[in-house]
């Protein structure tokens, strides 16, 4: 932690790893050279006295991969509607999630110990007191994992401790809310249905997760507090 952080700053979302994957975001930056670019790198997180954080893999269909469009928002009498994301297949979302997981972990490697990719609370308070940026894989909708929940004990085992089920379009798990002003988040389809068989094991494994990460972010809390 830099000399000039008054505390450990832990945050709950970055798109690093998205600026870096894209070209025509990244611009081909390094994550370990000072650039006004993107969200971060690691020179400006320490002299933010940036800790850690929940490191995102968003999985954008191809249209956004080119960039936005203009064409994309429409505007109306009392506010703005945004087309509709595409739906994406398990098989693309799955082979740009590895990717940019992948990205992550190179970044590990490359870094002279100076990331780590956190598994566990013990990890992340270990980084607090060394000094190591703490990078948390998360995910941004839940398209990369398949409705027998097969690949998510895959991506677990890589390292991925968080999972927000849906972005503003749809998956086999739920709808999205859509971009639209006014608009009101009551009005998405909400849960998508799945057989009987399928969602008590989705229940089972998410009640479970959801104990361990409420214990796991309480744990962080703590050995933030004790690291002032």
């Amino acid at each position: 932690m830099p000399a000039n952080s008054a505390f450990p700053i832990f945050d709950g979302h970055n798109d690093a790893l998205l600026s870096l994957h894209l070209p025509n975001r990244g611009g081909g930056r390094s994550f370990f050279v000072r650039d006004e670019r993107g969200h971060l790198d690691l020179p400006r997180a320490r002299e933010g006295g940036f800790a850690g954080g929940l490191f995102a893999i968003f999985v954008p269909d191809r249209r956004m991969r080119d960039g936005p469009s203009d064409d994309d928002v429409l505007l109306t009498d009392t506010g703005y509607e945004v087309r509709a994301a595409l739906r994406i297949s398990t098989s693309y979302a799955q082979r740009m999630a590895i990717a940019m997981a992948a990205r992550l972990f190179r970044l590990e490697a490359e870094s002279a110990g100076a990331l780590k990719v956190a598994r566990t609370a013990g990890e992340v308070g270990e980084c607090l007191r060394q000094g190591v940026l703490a990078a948390v894989l998360h995910f941004e909708g839940a398209e990369a994992i398949d409705r027998d929940l097969d690949a998510l004990h895959v991506f677990y085992a890589a390292g991925l401790r968080s999972l927000g089920i849906v972005w503003s379009r749809p998956n086999a798990f739920g709808h999205g809310v859509p971009f639209k002003y006014p608009h009101s988040p009551a009005r998405a389809t909400g849960m998508a249905s799945c057989s009987t068989s399928r969602a008590s094991t989705s229940a089972a494994f998410g009640t479970w997760r959801a104990s361990r990460t409420r214990r796991w972010w309480r744990r962080i809390a703590r050995r933030m507090r004790s690291a002032r």
